[in-house]
């Protein structure tokens, strides 16, 4: 039957006629009344045997199919089928009325579930487990109805005890040394990991509220309340083993290597975000929650805080030990568990809807922005104790604190954005102050004060110091964390998604006060007006790197857009001519003082700002020119140009590349205008 309907389903996929819709109803119809024989009489998991097998032989064929025919569907095919079978099972089980089941109707649902969890650990190398799985899972929003909660609530709380099953498994053999064990595969380590993924995000937090809530229809599942709060602390308790946060993880790393893989403890994170609310305030079901059965709290607060206090913990014992007494610190393994962490954060906020509760996104905000701040760690300062330190490791560290950054900024960007795709007023207010959505505008807009003036106009969040050991207060940025940040809304730019607009909404929010920024730079270095009110550098404000990566932002917005719109805030004609005049007397005036920077240190800075500003100046008139919109500009400024081009022609000679590409452009533009060399 699984078989006939593949059949009839793939062929007929691309066809301009009709699918027999009387014969798949029939197989379905008939595959239904299959499923519900064997519930009855309790063959569920022999069922789902025969399911999976019959599946696989299916996948097979689409494997063999797709080889001879380099089609690329196999994946996609095999989801076609399950989905249109599998879709009357959920339905019958979960939204109409089943009764016909018997006393096990409540859990026939979770027993679906686990024995194709079951099959999902007996052939862990397959996709078709985990297919028939989320093709079992109901969409959010398809009912609200008491009795489909019940059911998604024992499901949950199903494959939460088999996986955690499979993780102690795992974790026993880990302990014994078994990794290379041949019962041990690597698709059996990932496969309660994976399966744990699938299950949607909203399953947990429904089963979450539920346990928390005590009222009408609810009575006869607070006995598994604790259960599934139990499960809950036990998946917590092998994630943290994972991402060796917790006290008990000595066997975490051995000679400096951890026993788990890189793909287990990613995922691992990943899940973490998934199965726990992130903050312990709120969430998106308006209940409070227990502080150790939430993200920030069971994972991302002890990682924190292990790092800054084994960091504080050298430089003190530093000061009071001597070199004899010291046993040597692998620094590497505190950096490890807050880079998980972080991932685990940015995992969620691709997850969470804008109402919950944003306190923890907050202290991690906290915490990333302190690694910024701080500087590299430098092990020749650490004169006594012995440290072992992978400085790539402090790096990939930061890197990560900068796309945790990017994500709040896009997110922030892209959730403003769907409100006014819905005609909703994306400056709202949201129902609480530490949602989410508040949370990353609160975020944003102290990134944006950070970059402008130094400063955070917010600094509550910034020095919250949500652990143990925390640094000193931040009082100013120095240019490296502001580069730093500068590169995060850099991300945000190459990101957005061009063809459903959110380029346009973000560019057009963000780009036309960097222009008025960078514009405004060439007037403070000029002038001798060293410190602006706040008693900041106004020249350090204005650090080549800093330039750099902005000038970088606007150029990557221009070559993507193509559009001198993302320049302005609004579409005028005149706004968007100064736009354009304001982005070229930017490039210009960085090119041209960018020869003056001479100042120790600043070579390498001096020459990625050059090559910035001149790919902004090429990227406008490439623009100019293509669109023959060359009146946008004055005459004035085309004179500026070509002379700035000539004089890199004939002075620089540092820098070849800036050279070769001033040289390459001039002619273009000659060619194009007609204009004298």
């Amino acid at each position: 039957l699984l078989s006939l309907l593949a059949k009839v389903l793939v062929d007929n996929e691309d066809q301009p006629s009709p699918l027999p819709t009387s014969l798949v109803d029939a197989i379905d119809t008939i595959l239904l009344e299959i499923m519900k024989r064997n519930v009855v009489e309790k063959r569920v998991e022999r069922f789902v045997n025969v399911v999976v097998n019959s599946l696989l032989k299916i996948e097979e064929s689409f494997t063999v199919k797709q080889s001879n025919s380099n089609d690329s569907g196999g994946n996609n095919n095999l989801h076609l089928v399950c989905s249109k079978f599998v879709c009357s099972w959920k339905r019958y089980l979960l939204l109409q009325d089943s009764s016909s089941l018997g006393a096990d109707e409540e859990k026939a649902y979770a027993n679906l579930l686990q024995a194709v969890g079951a099959e999902m650990f007996r052939v862990p190398s397959s996709t078709v487990p985990l297919t028939l799985l989320g093709s079992l899972c109901l969409e959010e929003n398809s009912s609200s109805c008491s009795s489909c909660r019940r059911k998604i609530f024992h499901a949950t709380s199903t494959l939460l005890r088999i996986c955690l099953e499979e993780m102690q498994k795992t974790t026993r053999t880990t302990t014994n040394n078994e990794i290379a064990s041949e019962r041990v595969t690597v698709f059996l380590r990932l496969s309660p990991l994976l399966l744990l993924r699938r299950i949607p995000r909203w399953y947990f937090s429904m089963s979450a509220s539920l346990c928390r809530k005590i009222g009408e229809h609810l009575d006869d599942i607070s006995p598994s309340a604790q259960q599934y709060s139990d499960l809950l602390g036990g998946i917590i308790s092998e994630i943290t083993l994972r991402l060796d946060i917790s006290k008990t993880a000595n066997y975490g790393f051995i000679n400096n290597t951890p026993k788990f893989t890189a793909e287990e403890r990613k995922l691992s994170a990943d899940i973490a975000a998934r199965c726990l609310p992130f903050s312990s305030v709120m969430d998106s079901h308006g209940s409070s929650f227990h502080a150790n059965m939430c993200c920030f709290e069971a994972i991302c607060r002890p990682a924190f805080s292990n790092l800054f206090h084994t960091i504080l913990s050298i430089k003190e014992d530093n000061k009071m030990s001597s070199p004899q007494s010291q046993q040597p610190v692998v620094l590497t393994n505190a950096i490890r568990p807050a880079k998980a962490a972080l991932y685990a954060a940015c995992s969620y906020i691709s997850l969470a809807q804008d109402n919950e509760d944003g306190d923890g996104i907050l202290k991690t905000a906290s915490f990333a922005i302190h690694v910024l701040a701080s500087p590299a760690i430098d092990p020749t300062i650490l004169t006594h104790q012995p440290v072992i330190l992978n400085e790539e490791e402090w790096v990939e560290l930061q890197t990560g604190c900068i796309d945790f950054f990017a994500i709040c900024l896009e997110s922030y960007s892209l959730r403003r954005f769907n409100k006014l795709n819905r005609s909703e007023n994306p400056m709202e207010k949201a129902d609480s102050v530490t949602a989410l959505l508040s949370t990353l505008g609160d975020i944003y807009h102290s990134l944006v004060s950070i970059i402008q003036c130094g400063q955070s106009s917010n600094a509550d969040w910034i020095n919250s110091a949500p652990w143990k050991g925390a640094t000193t207060e931040i009082e100013s940025f120095s240019p490296s964390a502001r580069t730093c940040i500068w590169n995060a809304f850099l991300v945000v730019s190459q990101r957005c998604s061009l063809k459903n607009g959110h380029l346009n909404h973000w560019s057009k929010h963000t780009t036309p006060w960097i222009v008025r920024w960078g514009y405004a730079s060439s007037s403070t270095i000029d002038t001798d007006e060293a410190r602006n009110n706040n008693n900041v550098d106004k020249r350090s404000l204005y650090h080549p790197l800093c330039m750099a990566a902005a000038l970088q932002l606007v150029f990557v917005v221009l070559t993507r857009s193509k559009s001198f719109d993302m320049l302005a805030e609004t579409n005028t004609k005149e706004e968007i001519k100064r736009g354009v005049h304001l982005a070229l007397q930017w490039g210009l005036q960085s090119f041209k003082h960018s020869v003056s920077l001479d100042s120790s240190g600043l070579s390498t800075a001096k020459q990625t700002m050059r090559k910035a500003a001149l790919k902004l100046i090429l990227s406008i008139v490439s623009e100019l020119l293509q669109s023959q919109s060359d009146a946008m500009i004055s005459n004035a400024d085309w004179k500026q140009i070509v002379s700035t081009l000539q004089d890199s022609v004939t002075t620089d000679t540092e820098d070849s590349e800036v050279r070769m590409l001033a040289t390459h452009f001039l002619q273009v533009l000659v060619s194009s205008t007609g204009a004298s060399p």
